[in-house]
This record gives structure tokens, sequence and C-alpha cells, in this order.
């Protein structure tokens, strides 16, 4: 009695076995790292951007009647609140990198450090926290001397 079955010798052109060179690994690793790194370095730009946008919208506000005062806290803690999210995003940013560091020291090198530096500068990924303070006060104080 035949007894009919089902062979599978696997798909044509399938390559087995092929594994990643060491270079060909850290390359790809290079990349997820420096990519992920650039995102939030873009949104550290984008956050900081939006917050000096407010504190412009604040600084129009001129007008001492209720609406006035209020639409300029209103973009006040527009502008505190977008700051805070561009100081937390620049953390999580340095935290991710240094956590990289440790865990795969070999991926940076000086080709790789000076892309992140590079990008850094661009994107204002060392955002100054104290900076921003000082700079939205001095701004505070001239409106208030001002008359504003």
């Amino acid at each position: 009695m035949p007894t009919t079955y089902l062979c599978h010798y696997g798909v044509k052109g399938q390559k087995w076995g092929v594994r990643k060179t060491p270079e060909q690994k850290r390359s790809d690793l290079q990349g997820k790292v420096l990519k992920k790194y650039n995102r939030y370095a873009r949104n550290v730009t984008k956050h900081n951007a939006k917050s000096v946008k407010y504190l412009e919208k604040a600084g129009k506000q001129t007008r001492f009647t209720v609406f006035g005062v209020a639409k300029s806290d209103k973009y006040i803690r527009e502008h505190t609140r977008e700051k805070g999210k561009a100081i937390r995003t620049g953390l999580k940013g340095r935290k991710y990198i240094s956590r990289m560091k440790k865990r795969h020291p070999e991926i940076f090198d000086e080709k790789m450090k000076s892309l992140m530096l590079s990008t850094e500068n661009e994107n204002q990924m060392s955002f100054d926290p104290l900076d921003a303070d000082r700079s939205y006060h001095d701004e505070l104080n001239k409106r208030m001397a001002e008359g504003r």
C-alpha cells in the first residue's frame, strides 16, 4: 500500500548559515544608535523652538486687561512646559548614549563621536536649563522695566 508524504527541501536560492562579520554587526549597531540619538536631538530642537515661540508670544501681550494678562500667563505656562520637554528629552538622549557606551564600547570610535558631536551642536542637544531660565527672567525683567 503506497503512502503519500510531503517533502520540503527549503526555498530555492535561500542561503543557509550566512553570518555577519563583526564589522557588519558594529556598523549596523552604530547606525541604530545614531538614528535613535538623532531622533532625541530633533525632538529637543522642536521643543526648544516651541518654547521660544511661546515666550515671544507672551512678550507681545502688551495689554493690561484681564484677558491680556491671562493670555500672557498661558503663553508663559506653555513656554515652561515645552522647555521642560526639551530638558527631559535631552536627558533621555544622554542617558541612552551612556547606557550604550557601557554595553557596547567598541562601537564608539572617533567617527561615531564626531558624528554625535556635530548632531549635538546642530540640534542643541546640550540644552542648558539654567541658560533658558536666565533668558526667560531677563526677558521678563525687561518687560517689567518697559511697563508692559
